[in-house]
């Protein structure tokens, strides 16, 4: 079943499967320990554990999206010089990424330590009043402080992936991305404000339906990281090449794909939104029915987001990352950012729920945009 990946070939959608499975399944694997983490958290910490753990992880996510970061805006490139037959340049890249993100994970881990406190403190400011929140504090300061003083490995294990991929050993990254990156970090910042949100109008117990959430979303939008990050050295490779005829055949089956994943997603959360609302909510009738409110109206996001993430990725590996960012930073920082402050004034806490959904419409759009605006240039 084995089939050896080229990144000159012409790709057919059993070559596409062949050199995205691994990363889907390595990003798969890497958001189940982190669902695995969370349910022996809930079961074994209590509430105030797990909601301590939520409340801190999206500043975690910014200090390690630093890797993505380098990966993919590296293995673009990279993949670029390959493709312009330059292998000493391409490896002169590589090595200098690596140094940089040794030193650069090796500063984050010391930055965690001291900051992940007083930021958990910060973020605590917004609760409406209920629940522990010193008990919250406590619990994210330590689980931040454990899981900052790997992050330098975390780094590594992320950007490695791109560039095993771009190796055209994509299997090796499931054993052992500038635009991307950018994506990780929004999306974190954003994370902030629905935490300040949902601590202001539900207290501990909505920090808590809101992880739930987002645990189960982390195995549906890993799908579409692991994709993106499997195509990207590809797309890279033939654009140096300036192949334009399998630049347009990549991005016609890849856009096929991506809206075929979608909706398979949504149709699974819809389905499933019940049971997947027990997962961390344990006896509490309460965080219960927030969560399955939760799922059910963000599964929504499923329909599209895939787009707007695998548009980031491919302009970046078109070596595009002005594009590339302004597409991760409006659909997350302006998009989704105002709904997040406008709609829980009018609809409560589905508003909240709702946010990322509505958010999406607007920047598929914007990616459309973007994609019907650079056809001529990149024939693609």
């Amino acid at each position: 079943m084995k089939e050896k990946v080229n990144l000159s070939d012409s790709f057919t959608y059993k070559k596409i499967f062949f050199a995205v499975i691994a990363p889907i399944l390595m990003s798969v694997f890497s958001s189940v320990y982190s669902i695995t983490d969370g349910l022996f958290i809930s079961g074994y910490g209590g509430e105030e554990a797990f909601s301590g753990v939520n409340l801190i992880m999206p500043y975690l996510m910014i200090l390690g999206g630093i890797g993505t970061m380098f990966g993919t805006g590296g293995s673009a490139l990279i993949s670029k010089t390959l493709g312009e037959k330059d292998q000493k340049r391409a490896n002169s890249y590589f090595s200098l990424i690596v140094y940089s993100l040794i030193a650069v994970g090796l500063f984050t881990c010391v930055l965690g330590y001291f900051t992940i406190g007083p930021v958990a403190r910060w973020l605590s400011t917004f609760s409406n009043g209920s629940g522990n929140t010193e008990k919250m504090v406590e619990q994210a300061t330590n689980y931040g402080r454990i899981v900052a003083a790997g992050n330098v490995l975390w780094i590594l294990q992320y950007a490695c992936q791109s560039f095993f991929a771009l190796a055209e050993r994509p299997l090796l990254g499931f054993v052992f991305i500038f635009g991307a990156g950018v994506t990780n970090i929004a999306s974190s910042i954003v994370s902030f404000a629905y935490n300040a949100q949902l601590l202001k109008l539900a207290g501990p117990n909505g920090i808590t339906a809101y992880g739930s959430t987002m645990y189960i979303s982390y195995l549906a939008i890993a799908v579409f990281m692991g994709f993106s990050i499997g195509i990207s050295p590809i797309v890279g490779y033939h654009y140096g090449a300036q192949n334009h005829k399998e630049l347009h055949n990549l991005l016609k089956k890849s856009l096929i794909i991506v809206f075929s994943i979608g909706i398979s997603l949504f149709v699974i959360s819809e389905a499933c939104a019940y049971p997947f609302s027990f997962l961390f909510s344990g006896n509490d009738a309460d965080v219960q029915k927030l969560s399955l409110d939760s799922l059910r109206i963000y599964s929504f996001v499923y329909l599209t987001c895939g787009f707007s993430l695998f548009a980031s990725s491919y302009f970046t590996a078109l070596n595009n990352g002005l594009i590339s960012a302004m597409i991760s930073i409006v659909r997350s920082i302006v998009f989704e950012l105002l709904c997040i402050l406008i709609l829980p004034n009018l609809l409560g806490t589905n508003g909240i729920w709702a946010s990322a959904p509505i958010a999406e419409i607007g920047s598929t759009a914007m990616t459309l945009f973007f994609f019907l605006r650079e056809k001529k240039r990149y024939q693609y």
